[in-house]
């Protein structure tokens, strides 16, 4: 008697009956290629997940190793105790203790982190959340924090990738909750600030930093395609209109980049860079450049706002030095 042939490819030999396959019989090489979520059930479904758990998590042991020390662990919890109360310095003493017999312990590294952000010190709290996950990549409550961090420091890209790993990583559902609100706290500030959804912000903001580095090489008309295609997106994107005046203005083009700061300041009158850059483009002559020293382009929301700073009062600072 014959051996029975696979009902799909008709040339192996059947060993196997195919539950989402009107159980027909099957070989083993067309089971693997058709397994999905819908052969939940099947004893062949379960041991090829088992197999593909067990391959993840071998392959993850390859790739790091963590220090577990329950009395550093303590110790650091013992220093954010300290914080919350705002005894930094004890907090930072016990820390640097730390630090010097484990300095490639994750936990250490979070309580600086963790102290940093206390004290609103967020570009040196990021530091240190990096370097913990660098060490546990799968250190959700890092993950966590430094996504707060990024969005403290207006960040929004990486504030997001960083609580959508929280909620990837999983094992914590206070903790994947609190980053799922966190991303619709972002989508619904996004759309009542700019009418435009977080995705479409988040891409706009991928193009302006593209003609941001365009603008620094000095490509002056590359930048302003660049910066053209983020306000496509992005209609009340001040920072695009500025930046744009200070490229027409390198080109020698007045009447362009004047457009351009008064197009800035409707959007924003309180925008500082377009202030102070349109008195310098109101002296110069058309067709006739201003050099790269005269203009500077800052992250202007990011250093003067967020900081609570004046740019303005910053350039009449380096004026009277």
């Amino acid at each position: 008697m014959s051996k029975p042939k696979c009902e799909i490819c008709n040339h192996k030999r059947a060993k196997r009956k195919c539950l989402v396959y009107n159980g027909q019989f099957i070989c083993p090489l067309c089971c693997a290629d058709l397994r999905n979520e819908a052969c939940e059930g099947c004893r062949h479904y379960q041991a090829a997940t088992r197999y593909e758990a067990s391959k993840t998590e071998a392959k993850v042991k390859k790739k790091f190793m963590i220090e577990i020390d329950e009395d550093v662990e303590d110790a650091v919890e013992a220093a954010l105790s300290w914080v919350e109360k705002g005894d930094f310095q004890k907090a930072r003493g016990i820390l640097n203790d730390l630090a010097e017999q484990h300095p490639g312990n994750h936990m250490v590294m979070y309580g600086f982190g963790t102290a940093c952000a206390f004290e609103e010190n967020f570009e040196e709290a990021i530091a240190y959340f990096e370097k913990a996950i660098g060490i546990f990549p799968y250190f959700v409550q890092a993950y966590y924090n430094l996504g707060a961090a990024y969005q403290k420091e207006y960040d929004l890209r990486r504030s997001v990738d960083c609580m959508q790993k929280v909620i990837d990583i999983g094992g914590d559902e206070e903790l994947v909750e609190r980053a799922r609100d966190s991303i619709r706290f972002l989508e619904k500030t996004v759309m009542e600030a700019s009418h435009i959804t977080l995705d479409e912000f988040l891409k706009a903001q991928e193009l302006f930093d593209a003609a941001f580095s365009h603008m620094e090489k000095s490509r002056w008309e590359k930048a302003i395609a660049g910066f053209r295609k983020c306000i496509e997106i992005n209609l009340e994107h001040a920072q695009s209109y500025g930046n744009m005046g200070i490229c027409h203005a390198q080109l020698g083009e007045k009447t362009n980049a004047l457009a351009a700061f008064d197009k800035a300041l409707e959007i924003d009158p309180e925008y500082e860079p377009a202030i102070a850059n349109k008195m310098h483009v109101e002296k110069m002559r058309d067709g006739e450049p201003l050099t790269v020293r005269e203009m500077k382009s800052i992250e202007y929301y990011r250093e003067y706002p967020h900081k609570k700073k004046s740019y303005l009062q910053s350039l009449l600072n380096e004026t009277l030095k």
